[in-house]
């Protein structure tokens, strides 16, 4: 199971991008679940009981004077080991992204093609940590099972 998070205090632009994450992985075929959450509160919830794959913030979200960036750092010293797709209003701080180790540090208003090479690639990479083989049926449609699965 592939697990994203999207945290952002704008709830139309969650809801934006929460609808395209499903849309891109939806054609792309693995198990996800997609969680919104506009609060740091509410994600460290969520991060107690997932594990996430990839985690999309926007830079301006501040709970007890913690950013995201120092958030996002502070994930990276406890060696959490998600992806990181960070949001911004901001192109002059793209090289907090950089430092912090991003996949990709999207300008608002981004451009959908941009989240979508994001995702695609961060959910590629969490596929073949869970998954060793790749079927296809008669109709084309892809399967990706763990060889641990195959019974004989």
């Amino acid at each position: 199971m592939y697990n994203i998070v999207i945290c952002d205090s704008d709830n139309i632009c969650l809801r934006e991008t929460g609808f395209l994450v499903e849309k891109f992985l939806n054609a792309y075929g693995p198990e996800y679940t997609v969680y919104e959450c506009d609060s740091f509160i509410r994600l460290k919830e969520l991060l107690m009981d997932n594990v996430f794959g990839l985690l999309i913030f926007d830079s301006k979200i501040i709970n007890n004077n913690i950013s995201a960036t120092g958030f996002i750092s502070d994930l990276n010293e406890r060696r959490f080991g998600p992806d990181i797709i960070i949001m911004s209003e901001d192109e002059n701080r793209w090289s907090d992204g950089f430092e912090l180790g991003a996949l990709e540090y999207l300008i608002k208003p981004y451009e959908p093609e941009m989240l979508r090479q994001a995702v695609l690639y961060s959910a590629k990479r969490h596929m073949h940590l869970d998954f060793d083989t790749m079927i296809r049926d008669i109709d084309g449609r892809h399967y990706y099972i763990n060889g641990r699965d195959i019974i004989y």
